[in-house]
């Protein structure tokens, strides 16, 4: 599957043509919904850190409530 998804983007690629319509053809695209070049280095480094330090919260989350069910269990006084 793998190799049939290469080679069909491959392929695709190989036989796009992509058409410049710009002045300019070394200008990057600017407005909004693009991110400047100097500024994605930064993006991507901080949604990595963000991203590892939410998996590192939720397993020390869930570490702190392994025994929490037990003690419902056990805490809990029938009535009677």
């Amino acid at each position: 599957m793998g190799t049939a998804v290469c080679a069909m983007h491959y392929t695709g690629m190989g036989a796009a043509e992509f058409v410049c319509t710009v002045q300019d053809r070394a200008a990057a695209p600017q407005g909004p919904g693009y991110v400047a070049l100097h500024f994605l280095p930064s993006l991507i480094a901080f949604s990595a850190v963000t991203i590892a330090a939410m998996i590192v919260l939720y397993q020390l989350y869930q570490v702190s409530m392994e025994g929490v069910e037990d003690l419902g269990a056990r805490t809990m006084v029938p009535r009677g």
